[in-house]
């Protein structure tokens, strides 16, 4: 049974976030890792989706992954779409004031 909505080839224009967010290349976003036995985030930039590029294994075949810069190290990730572990980063509508005096 195939985890993605997506069917390889199609690669789309946008994939959904855990909250329903429209997650596009050039997007920023923050992703669950591993890191030894905990937990923990990182922030990057979408690059692309893409499936894997060795299409021996079946049971990875078909899962879409999303490509993702970390700006600081310029390291890249990739993460799976189907577990939903990323959300796009969304600043404000409204300026933030500094109401410290």
């Amino acid at each position: 049974m195939n985890d993605s909505e997506y069917e390889y080839p199609h690669i789309p224009d946008f994939v959904p976030d855990h909250v329903g967010n429209e997650v596009r290349p050039g997007d920023a976003i923050v992703y669950a890792i591993r890191a030894g036995d905990t937990a923990a985030m990182r922030f990057g930039i979408v690059q692309n989706f893409q499936y894997p590029k060795d299409q021996r294994m079946k049971y990875n075949r078909t899962v879409l992954k999303i490509k993702v810069l970390d700006p600081l190290t310029e390291k890249n990730s990739v993460i799976e779409q189907g577990h939903k572990r990323y959300a796009k980063v969304v600043l404000p509508a409204t300026d933030v004031v500094d109401s410290t005096p």
